[in-house]
């Protein structure tokens, strides 16, 4: 059974099919960090008491439905809550990127260099009052806060999975050691960070395309070079063939090779969570 059934004619831009069924929680005086919350089905009850998986979606934020949809599948397949925290409540456009940011490989590449020049300074103009809001000075408190704020209510066995921005956030998280407040991680498409990536000592499966400018070959060799030299530290990475920056949360779906990335993406990631929440 696939994670999340994928029809290309059910669907606009890079959006998921489905409608979200969790719960917005504005920012109150419980916590500062809105939050959306999915929960398993009402029929079932949590497999394990104090557990709960935290989504920390890309730099689009709640514009579209997609991190909605991914909290909601997981929380029916692991049978947890699965907490979204908005910590970008003023995130940029996502069509605003459609001109510059391929869906797949080779998209653009035919396309005269002036013509996706001109095309990344209409976006640069557009995203420049969304900056301050994605800089790590800005997200990585908020990241901090909303998931000090979820162990509070009692969730302390917290695992994480994030998707490009939401991806080093979790990267952040797990560089904590002792002191993190996740037992283990699953980061997509990220963007590379040695310093993070040196101190992770915890469980991490990475998941990243194969045609990323953010995390090219060499970024990944070094990756697997830190990872790979630390004894006892569970790591795993997947690259996936034929696949750009996005697929694992805004997968095209006339491309098979990206809807099977993002397939297997996150039938690894409910395996993945499975052994080290759950079991």
């Amino acid at each position: 059974m696939s994670f999340l059934p994928i029809q290309p004619c059910c669907l606009k831009r890079q959006e998921l099919p489905g409608t979200p069924t969790g719960v917005f929680e504005p920012p109150n005086e419980k916590h500062k960090v809105g939050r959306y919350i999915a929960k398993p089905p009402q029929d079932s009850s949590p497999v394990k008491p104090a557990t709960a998986v935290v989504l920390f979606y890309d730099a689009m934020g709640f514009g579209e439905p997609n991190p909605k949809i991914l909290a909601d599948t997981l929380a029916a397949k692991l049978n947890l809550p699965v907490f979204v925290p908005d910590y970008i409540p003023n995130p940029p456009k996502s069509h605003d990127f459609d001109a510059v940011m391929a869906s797949t490989p080779n998209e653009y590449a035919n396309r005269a260099w002036y013509k996706t020049f001109w095309e990344y300074m209409k976006l640069i103009f557009k995203i420049v009052p969304y900056i301050p809001s994605i800089k790590d000075g800005r997200v990585v408190p908020l990241c901090n806060t909303a998931v000090a704020e979820i162990k509070a209510e009692g969730y302390t066995n917290l695992g994480a999975i994030g998707y490009c921005r939401g991806g080093s956030m979790v990267m952040e998280l797990l560089s904590k050691g002792d002191r993190s407040p996740l037992k283990c991680g699953v980061i997509c498409h990220p963007s590379p960070s040695v310093p993070w990536t040196e101190k992770i000592t915890l469980p991490s499966s990475w998941h990243l395309a194969s045609h990323d400018i953010r995390f090219k070959d060499p970024e990944i060799a070094k990756l697997r070079q830190i990872m790979e030299a630390k004894k006892g530290v569970e790591f795993s990475c997947t690259v996936y063939p034929d696949t750009v920056h996005g697929f694992a949360a805004r997968p095209n779906q006339s491309s098979e090779s990206a809807v099977k990335a993002f397939e297997e993406t996150h039938e690894a990631a409910v395996e993945f969570f499975n052994k080290h929440l759950v079991d």
